[in-house]
This record gives structure tokens, sequence and C-alpha cells, in this order.
């Protein structure tokens, strides 16, 4: 059958302006034993084809043992404007805990794409290029791997730049991967910027790669990949950017957020995915553009749709582990990068290890 053996949700980094002039390099780390091999590729956010050169995958760093992939039997092929694309599978042995390599050269009209994933961690994909050493958390083309083989658990990781920077849900992924070899696989729809309830309204230059509300694409970007957990962190935006880059009306009542997320829940239920909710981490201190975006009454916000979320099954209450010890409302410094809102990498491990013992405990996995 077939098995998602990496993937990400790509946004629109039409502001990046990166550059299509040298060839790319992956590597990818997964959980998969097989013997055949698809990629995903997307063009989504550019309005001219993206012309795919060639395709290798490989188990060497060198490609010396390289593999070409195939689209209708074909070498070289087209990604039309705006679309996305599957290659043919092509015979390629697999095996758990073994990384593979991808050689990719493609070029478009503009030489510049706008369909980019992001990574901060490169424990799962590690991107480079020799022209874009400098953006190398970022690659495009290759948004997902699937693969034929046996029956796996499939654990979706949903969220925002918490849950796209990758420290966390990576933690998550390499243990689980550890203890569960072959058995288990898991994919990335976080999505830097991104709101549980609304699109981008910034007047940030990165508003246009924070992308459709949560519950607008949780189907498309969770649900088609049909798993059987999903571990949801989000909601800190749409508290973090009204009055501070985004406008100040945008603020949700404590029942909009609730009814957010019962939409995603109830939709996993009708699916029989577990729906794993995550409380909302502190951000006091936090500033947005120059903008200190934290204030008492969206703190309360905070504090009562944690409190909500603490009444479902299977929660894991993340805010009470991170928050400092002596003001709840601040995100501790043992797990702050800096800006009082996202996690440092240090951090980030922790509280990857922390969820993998809570989903130990309550999925007995």
């Amino acid at each position: 059958m077939q098995q998602i053996l990496w993937k990400q949700t790509f946004s629109n980094y039409h502001n990046i302006k990166y550059n299509l002039d040298s060839k790319q390099y992956l590597r990818f780390h997964h959980n998969i034993t097989g013997n055949q091999i698809q990629f995903e590729l997307t063009n989504q956010y550019d309005e001219v084809p993206l012309e795919i050169e060639s395709l290798r995958v490989s188990h060497l760093p060198d490609f010396k043992d390289s593999v070409t992939v195939t689209l209708e039997n074909s070498e070289s092929f087209t990604i039309p404007e705006l679309s996305n694309i599957c290659t043919d599978y092509i015979n390629f042995n697999l095996q758990a805990g073994v990384p593979i390599y991808i050689e990719l050269l493609a070029h478009n009209k503009k030489n510049i794409i706008n369909s980019l994933g992001s990574t901060l961690d490169t424990y799962l994909v590690k991107p480079a290029s020799l022209s874009n050493n400098n953006e190398s958390n970022f690659y495009f083309g290759i948004s997902g791997i699937n693969a034929k083989t046996t029956e796996k658990i499939t654990i979706g990781f949903f969220g925002d730049s918490l849950t796209n920077q990758g420290y966390f849900s990576n933690k998550v992924s390499q243990q689980l991967y550890t203890s569960l070899p072959n058995n288990i696989t898991t994919f990335n729809a976080g999505i830097s910027g991104n709101r549980l309830l609304l699109p981008g309204t910034s007047v940030s230059e990165w508003n246009k790669s924070f992308g459709n509300a949560g519950i607008e694409r949780f189907h498309c970007d969770v649900l088609e990949n049909n798993p059987d957990i999903v571990i949801s962190l989000i909601g800190i935006n749409d508290l973090f950017h009204p009055g501070a880059g985004a406008p100040l009306e945008d603020l949700p009542t404590i029942d909009k957020m609730i009814s957010g997320i019962e939409k995603l829940r109830n939709d996993c239920l009708k699916r029989g995915v577990t729906y794993i909710p995550v409380t909302i981490t502190p951000f006091k201190g936090a500033t947005n553009r120059g903008i200190y975006s934290w204030n008492n009454k969206k703190e309360q916000i905070r504090l009562q749709f944690n409190h909500y979320l603490k009444s479902l099954p299977y929660c894991i209450d993340l805010a009470e582990e991170v928050a400092d010890v002596n003001d709840p409302a601040l995100l501790n410094q043992a797990f702050d990068s800096g800006d009082h809102l996202h996690f440092s990498q240090k951090g980030g491990y922790h509280i990857g290890t922390f969820i993998y013992e809570q989903l130990q405990h309550l999925l007995k996995i």
C-alpha cells in the first residue's frame, strides 16, 4: 500500500526571491522499508510552469548509485502553473533509518520560485544548494515522498511556525522512528504565521506565506493525507497578530476559538482520526513589527482557551510545561528563542521529548 515517507506543507514565499540557477540537493531521514518510491512536486504558488530537467534519488550523497525519477516515463517534464503532480513510482530499495538523497535541477521563465517549503531543524530534511546557502532553510519542488510498503501508523503535525520550525515535531519523529522502526511515519503541516480562524491580514511582507485559515486548510493539508493521529498546536497567532501588524478587530472571542477547534476535532472524529490538542504557549513580552503584541485581554482568552482544550480527550498541556515559574504568562527562558514567542532549538527538543512521553502515556505507543 502507499504510505507517506515524508511530507511538508509549502507556502507562498514570493518575497524571498529564491532563484533556480543551480541544482538543489536534499537529504531525507525516514522510517520506511520498501522497494518503490514516488515524489510529489509542487508549483502551486507560481503562475509560470516549472520545467524539471532532471530528478535523481540515491542511497549515497555522491549519487554513485542514483536512479532517475520519471513522469510518464520521461526524464524531463513540466509542472503546470499553480499545480501539483506526482511522479511515476520507480524501483528503489528503502530501509527504515537509512537516509536518501535527492538531486533536482529545474527552471522557469522567471528563474525565481515562490512555492517553497521551510524548516529550521534539519533532522528530517536537510536542504542545500550552491547559490542559496544563505537561504538553506528553504527548498523547492519536492513537497512529499510516498513509498509502496506495509501499513504504518501515520501522525500529522498541524499548526503554525512553532510546528513548522521542526524543533519539537522532528524530535518527536526521531524518537518514534527509533523506538518503532518501520512502524510509524509522520508529516508536517505547519505554516509560519498561520492562524486557526483567519488567513493572513498583516501588513508584513510575509503575509502571503501565512496561508489559508487553519479551519479552511485542515482538510487538504492534513486529512487528505490519511493520518491516524493529528497533533494540533494552533491558535497563538490568532492572539499574537491583532493590533500588531493585523487589524485589532481580528482578535477572536473565546467562543470563536472554541468553535474552530471543535470543527477540526469533529472532522477528525468523522474519519476515526485521533485528535490531540496542545495548549497554546505563553507569549508575554513578544513584539511584532516593533509593537508589543501581548496584553491582558489576549492573555485571558489564552487561559480560557487552554482551559477548554484541557477538557478534551488526549490533550497535552504544553503551556504549563514551558511557562515561567514566576509568571505563567511568560515563556520560560529555557525554551525561549529570544523573541518570547518561538522555541529555541534546545527548548524545542525538550518539548519534543515531553510530547513523545505524553504520546506513550496517552496512546500506548
